[in-house]
Formats: structure tokens, sequence, C-alpha cells
């Protein structure tokens, strides 16, 4: 049986499956045909059912207010409800039940709902008027088009990830929280980073999945910074040192470090097949290793320390952009087959089949 009838305690068990099959079939969280709850399970002017303590159910019977008295909703410059205030959340609280309670849910648009159903919605009653929906409409059940609707937006919605993107807590509404929080003189001072960021926090902090994901996501990064920091350094080593270096302070003349003659255990490389990779591990292309010297000169500079010079036997990623790019290629594709690149050794690995 639908929730609502379990809480209101509806007499039509017809009625009762008209709502659940509607208001859960359009894809929607049934929280947001009650008005929203920003977080407190108490609102003034309504009861909330709670029906578990992560979910509260909804909200019933706002009472009517006295004779000329009004809630007050304060905006922002756009317009938009703060929701922070009592009487704006007390407020959406009463349109949602009253929503959920009065307008027919047979029709598919808001528009097409005759006029005497939408001022009744707006009635504000002190007491629950259940009213079957046979009486409302004429008929006594959903079309076939319907029920076979909300069938596949029943499974369509259970293989959502997370139950509500962005939660109960609208942009506008976070926005201005920033703003109080940091005391703004405006809510368009707070820029969309900010709120964008502080929500997704939220739905990271809700799901578990997503969370999971957050984690993975990030090791993979300190690995690409890692990585990357790795070639800045073989950039910076590889880079021709000058004769006389001088000091931008003092200008005094510093004595030249020379470049290391390779070792034994380079010259092991020699005419080795490797494949080469770039940064993430992905591989890129194959080729054999024909210099190792790092004081060997390639288009006009030496190729410096942790680099090897390499033939190209294949190219796997034509658009792969090569470590050391020159004033003749920048893309292994412009390099090709049997053209020759310098790559970083960190880079380089066995291939699998002589692994």
């Amino acid at each position: 049986m639908d929730p609502l009838d379990e809480q209101d305690g509806s007499n039509s068990q017809g009625a009762g499956q008209e709502d659940d099959s509607n208001l859960q079939g359009d894809g929607h969280d049934r929280s947001n045909f009650q008005g929203a709850d920003l977080g407190d399970n108490e609102i003034s002017g309504g009861t909330p059912a709670v029906t578990s303590s992560t979910k509260r159910g909804p909200s019933k019977s706002p009472k009517a207010l006295p004779d000329g008295k009004k809630r007050k909703v304060s905006t922002n410059e756009l317009g938009q409800p703060n929701g922070l205030d009592l009487d704006t959340r007390t407020f959406i609280t009463g349109l949602g039940v009253n929503t959920r309670k009065y307008v027919p849910i047979t029709y598919q648009n808001f528009r097409v709902v005759p006029i005497d159903f939408k001022k009744k919605s707006f009635e504000c009653s002190g007491e629950r008027e259940w009213i079957k929906l046979g009486e409302i409409t004429g008929i006594t059940c959903i079309s076939a088009i319907s029920k076979a609707a909300s069938k596949r937006n029943k499974a369509n919605r259970s293989k959502l990830r997370a139950p509500n993107t962005l939660g109960r807590r609208s942009m506008a509404t976070t926005r201005h929280v920033i703003a109080v929080e940091n005391k703004f003189k405006s809510d368009l001072e707070v820029g969309r980073a900010e709120y964008h960021g502080e929500k997704t926090a939220l739905v990271m902090k809700k799901n578990e999945e997503l969370r999971c994901e957050n984690t993975t996501t990030n090791s993979k990064l300190d690995r690409l910074e890692t990585e990357l920091q790795m070639v800045k350094d073989m950039i910076v080593a590889s880079q021709p040192a000058s004769q006389t270096q001088r000091n931008p302070i003092s200008e005094t003349p510093t004595v030249e470090v020379p470049l290391r003659q390779p070792s034994q255990m380079h010259y092991s490389f020699m005419n080795k097949m490797r494949d080469l990779h770039f940064v993430g591990g992905l591989k890129v292309a194959s080729g054999e290793i024909v210099v190792v010297n790092p004081q060997s000169i390639f288009h006009g500079r030496p190729m410096g320390e942790g680099v090897f010079k390499i033939l190209l036997t294949k190219v796997v990623d034509s658009e792969a952009r090569v470590f050391f790019p020159n004033d003749f290629a920048s893309t292994l594709g412009e390099v090709g087959v049997h053209g020759y690149v310098t790559w970083p050794i960190a880079f380089l690995q066995v291939p699998k089949d002589d692994a």
C-alpha cells in the first residue's frame, strides 16, 4: 500500500493505488511533492510523519492563517526564494500538501487542470478531506498507457545511483547560505564554483558509491601529478647546459656541470624493443632503443639524462604528443613509423610478449 495511505489513513484502496502509480511513476522523489523539507523535521503549520531515521514522511494538514495575515517570503536579487526563514519553508510545505491532496493526478499537464480544482488546491483546510478518485474524475482506473509509463518510470528510477542530485536545498538557497556565512552584501558575490562545490560535497557525503568513485579518482589524480612532476624534472635535466652559467643576482660565473657518461647498465638496453607509454599508463607506440648516451645530439641539442632515443616501429595513437616537441614534429603521427623520438626511461616498458 502507498505510504501516503498508511500515513493519512485513506479509506479508498483504489485511490491509494492511483497515488502510488502516479506520484512514484513520474521519476521524482516523493518528498518533492510535499514541498521539500530543508533539513528540519518540525515545520510550523504542519505535522511531519517520520517513517525512518533517515527520511521524513509527508507533511500533513497545514493550518489555515487568520484572516488578513500573510506569510512573508524573502527573495534574492533575482527574485528566487532564500528558503531560510520559517515563513518561506512553511509556505512551500503548505503548497506541496494542498497540491498533493486536491489536484487530480489524472492530468499530465497542470495547465489543463480545470480551474475549479486549482482554486480548491489553494484553500488551506485544517482537517483531512480524502475524496475518492472516482468522485473527482468519474473514472475508477487510469489508462493502460499511464500504467505502462508508470511501470517504466519506476524501473528507471530504481536504476538511479543518487536519489536526488541536488538534495532538497536549492542552488539559490545554498548561495544565500554561503553569502550569510561570509557576510557578503549580496548573494551575487558568491561564485558559481562555491555553491556547486557545496552541493557536490553534500551528494558525495550521502552516497557511498559516489564516495568510492571520488576516492578512486583522487588517487588517480595524485598519481598523474607525480608522473607529471617526473616529466617536468626530466625536461629540465635534458635542457642543454650553457658553457658559462651566470648567477642572475651576482653575475658571478659558475662552473658548467658536464653530462654523465652512460653506464654499462644503460648500454645493456641497446637494440631492445620497448613499449612507449604516456602519462596515465596509456600505451601510445612501440620502438627500438638505438641511443642511450645523454650527450648524443638530437635535433641540435643533447638528449639529456634519463632519456633514450627510440626508433619507432609501431604507432598506436597518432594524436599522442611527444615528450620533447621540436620544429619537425609534435605528435607521434607526425613522426611516423621508422622515425626517431626521445622518450623518458620511466615511461618505457618491456612488451608483454617479451616479459
